[in-house]
């Protein structure tokens, strides 16, 4: 008597299944190792292309740094403003809450920093090397806001504070012990002032009922042309004791 194959059909395996768990593991990696950090690479040599391409075409342009670390929430923002084809500075607004900011750890990394902090200075530093998250965030805090991770003050110019970029310089080792950049001293010479120096010429930021708010013109701000995928800005803390340890940064 003849009898037909048995068409049975089969679940999957063990080995189906361990081969598949594998396969997406090593395709989550490939997605945090390469895709991630090519995406960010790309969003933030996009923006500065877009700041030298619209500063070419004489045309007003927005720069957004987005805080989302150590509790601190919000953004500042550069809008360079165009007249006539000519660059005439750039607007800056700031607007961070600091409800729900973690000044437990930042006091365990300083122990003058006690409570919540009411004043940061503020900066823009020419180093951005944290990796990038699968979640392409570009704000850090702490010992991520380190001199490695996102180096010191812009200063293309010169003007040689102690934490200048060219802090190391052999030009700046004359100048920096008398570095005095103040608004008014900014006023009255704006070479005075690293163009990074944000807090220099305007004053410290004010926490407010755990928010920051404030709006300024910088006549001499930087050029769009200027500007680099690796900018961040810096809030440092201002502690007791004259201390301000970096706390926060954010790229655009």
């Amino acid at each position: 008597m003849f009898r037909g194959n048995s068409t049975k059909e089969r679940g999957p395996s063990s080995k189906d299944h361990h081969f598949n768990t594998v396969s997406r593991r090593c395709f989550q990696r490939f997605i945090l190792l390469f895709v991630a950090p090519l995406a960010l690479l790309m969003k933030t040599t996009a923006a500065a292309f877009a700041l030298s391409f619209a500063s070419a075409l004489a045309v007003d342009s927005t720069q957004f740094f987005t805080f989302d670390s150590a509790g601190v929430q919000g953004h500042v923002q550069f809008i360079y403003r165009f007249k006539e084809d000519t660059f005439v500075g750039a607007d800056i607004n700031a607007a961070l809450d600091v409800t729900s900011a973690t000044w437990d750890v930042l006091a365990k990394s300083n122990a003058n920093c006690t409570g919540p902090i009411q004043e940061f200075k503020w900066h823009i530093h020419t180093v951005w090397a944290n990796p990038p998250t699968a979640t392409m965030q570009s704000s850090a805090a702490l010992g991520d806001c380190s001199l490695a991770k996102a180096g010191n003050h812009y200063d293309p110019l010169f003007a040689c504070g102690p934490n200048s970029e060219h802090a190391t310089h052999p030009k700046c080792k004359p100048i920096t012990p008398t570095y005095k950049c103040t608004p008014a001293s900014y006023k009255a010479d704006p070479k005075t002032c690293e163009k990074g120096d944000l807090s220099g010429k305007f004053g410290t930021m004010k926490n407010v009922n755990n928010h920051i708010q404030g709006s300024w013109f910088d006549a001499h701000f930087p050029d769009p042309s200027e500007v680099t995928p690796s900018w961040n800005v810096m809030l440092h803390a201002v502690c007791a004791g004259g201390d301000t340890p970096r706390f926060v940064c954010a790229a655009a």
